[in-house]
């Protein structure tokens, strides 16, 4: 498939989309009260993945994402999702919804360490943050995203 076709390919439904980042958020808490750390860490970061995803569909009102959105990248997801100008604010980095977005992104990098890595090289107090980042109800990414228009 050349490059150009990814934009014309479809994948996943928005619905499928929609059920999916609720599902590895839920898969990340059981890991995590599992005491599998690693693993839940990394169905966080796809749950945040897969969210941003879904609000790409959204705004561009496709009922399947295009496959060029097959990535890991969420800087490159928040772009497409219409987030760049709000994550590059200096403002927003100061804020305490910013600093949960640095952290999330910061783990998003070594996601390839997550995959291959043994399980003890990532904290139970590693996870509790991470998964506080996420799922804060007043600061966290996944509230922020979903309170946005």
């Amino acid at each position: 498939m050349g490059q150009d076709d990814k934009f014309r390919s479809l994948s996943a439904s928005a619905i499928e989309l929609s059920d999916a980042w609720k599902d590895r958020l839920e898969d990340a808490n059981v890991l995590f009260s599992s005491g599998r750390n690693a693993a839940a860490i990394s169905s966080g970061l796809y749950a945040i993945e897969i969210l941003l995803k879904t609000r790409v569909c959204g705004i561009l009102r496709l009922s399947q994402m295009p496959r060029i959105l097959e990535i890991h990248d969420l800087v490159g997801l928040a772009t497409f999702a219409g987030l760049r100008q709000i994550i590059d604010d200096p403002q927003f980095k100061d804020s305490k919804t910013g600093q949960d977005w640095t952290k999330v992104l910061a783990l998003s990098r070594d996601l390839s360490k997550l995959r291959y890595s043994p399980d003890s090289n990532w904290t139970k107090q590693d996870t509790t943050d991470f998964l506080d980042c996420l799922q804060d109800p007043d600061h966290g990414v996944i509230s922020w995203i979903q309170k946005l228009p």
